[in-house]
């Protein structure tokens, strides 16, 4: 076996090649020289391939996160979003791109890329280029969520076309949202809003006497309070009944939507489906909307929806209230008629009474001092709810005036915050 090279023999070398024309000597110092060069070479080219992979992993991790955001996108443009993001974020040379793919995971997105850079002093070993490759997943934090959709179904609203489009929107943010929740820390609750509520006929418990026959509809149940003659609460049926509604209350007004409050439920297509059956009805009831609303979501209604730790106690799940209405309406008007109450626009001007807008208002301040999100969508239409809504809304940004189905998709899309509250898993 030969003995290796020791640093005496190498400076002898060094000290004959400098001195000794023997081609000999040359070949020796050059057989010496290459594998030094290519080790040189390679750690120049690795440092530069660490680099741009470094780049490559920061510019996934954002590409994932933004994907897992972007709650109303289509999953090819979520693709197209991701692929932007992560072009982005890279600098202009100095790397190819071989290959980007997204795939949606159990509440989040997996971003990877390929890339690979031009080898330098490696070429001498025949490499021409360094390959490498990074995986970036946004995963939800699995904070979980409780919404419940408050939908104005009078007729000024438009249903056909504009309806469906509403529709389709809310049940895409709804699932992205359901998967970075976890299908069973997700409930969302659909409230067609008329002049009353129109329940289940399974929850004829919650009244004080069930009549012969009944449609599910109940009376409003005002709870007098400081001055506020028709305000209403949380307060559970188990505390406080609920009265069927009869004609005997109030001769000709029977306007109860055509479908029931939908919900709680993970089950989105029963949302979809119910949204789907709605049809024109009632003068406008904003305060009953956002009343019912309130119960879905209160914990003093714990045990009264026959689902286990729902609703979920202040902080173990995000509560979010949307209110999507035009504004028009004749509530107050034509359902207390006795009490001529002071009105925006005249009798029958379907611009709704201060009375009606300050019991919303009321209802919003309950449940804001719960921790419960509320947006509300205002459809162009009566201008004179605006100043309602906007204090009704968390804050401005909870506040959205829609003109067209781009807004209402936009809306929509801000469903999300504090919902998925994303980390990256690796």
């Amino acid at each position: 076996m030969k003995k290796p090279i020791t640093k005496p023999k190498l400076v002898h070398l060094f000290s004959k090649f400098k001195h000794d024309s023997d081609g000999a000597i040359a070949i020796q110092f050059a057989l010496l020289l290459t594998p030094a060069i290519l080790l040189a070479g390679a750690a120049v080219d690795y440092s530069r391939m660490s680099s741009s992979r470094a780049q490559f992993q920061d510019a996934a991790d954002t590409a994932a996160l933004a994907a897992a955001r972007a709650t109303t996108l289509s999953e090819s443009q979520k693709q197209k979003l991701a692929n932007k993001i992560f072009e982005a974020n890279l600098p202009k040379t100095g790397y190819t791109i071989n290959g980007q793919n997204l795939k949606p995971n159990d509440g989040g997105y997996t971003y990877t890329a390929h890339g690979s850079i031009d080898a330098t002093l490696l070429k001498l070993a025949q490499f021409d280029k360094l390959d490498f490759a990074v995986k970036s997943t946004a995963a939800s934090l699995g904070i979980g969520a409780e919404i419940s959709l408050v939908f104005d179904v009078t007729a000024s609203m438009g249903f056909g076309q504009r309806w469906r489009d509403a529709t389709e929107v809310l049940i895409k943010t709804l699932e992205n949202l359901k998967r970075h929740s976890g299908k069973n820390n997700f409930y969302v609750s659909l409230l067609p809003m008329g002049d009353r509520m129109k329940l289940p006929k399974e929850r004829s418990n919650w009244l004080s006497q069930t009549p012969k026959k009944w449609d599910g509809c109940v009376e409003v149940r005002p709870e007098p309070k400081g001055g506020k003659k028709y305000r209403l609460s949380d307060t559970p049926p188990s505390s406080k009944p609920f009265v069927a509604q009869s004609d005997k209350n109030y001769p000709g007004y029977n306007d109860c939507p055509n479908v029931p409050l939908t919900g709680p439920t993970n089950d989105l297509g029963k949302i979809e489906q119910a949204a789907n059956s709605l049809r024109p009805q009632g003068t406008g009831r904003f305060d009953i909307g956002m009343a019912w609303a309130f119960r879905t979501l209160s914990p003093k209604w714990r045990s009264e929806w026959d689902i286990s730790n729902y609703p979920a106690r202040k902080g173990e799940r995000e509560k979010i209230v949307v209110l999507m209405t035009d504004g028009n309406t004749n509530a107050y008007v034509s359902t207390y008629p006795k009490d001529r109450l002071h009105q925006f626009g005249g009798h029958y001007g379907n611009r709704g009474t201060k009375q009606h807008f300050k019991n919303l208002a009321d209802i919003c301040k309950q449940m804001k001092k719960q921790d419960i999100k509320i947006h509300t969508v205002w459809v162009k239409g009566n201008s004179s709810v605006v100043p309602y809504l906007e204090k009704c809304a968390t804050s401005p940004k909870y506040y959205h005036e829609v003109h067209n189905a781009k807004d209402l998709e936009n809306a929509m899309s801000k469903l999300g915050v504090g919902i998925s509250k994303l980390r990256l898993t690796e």
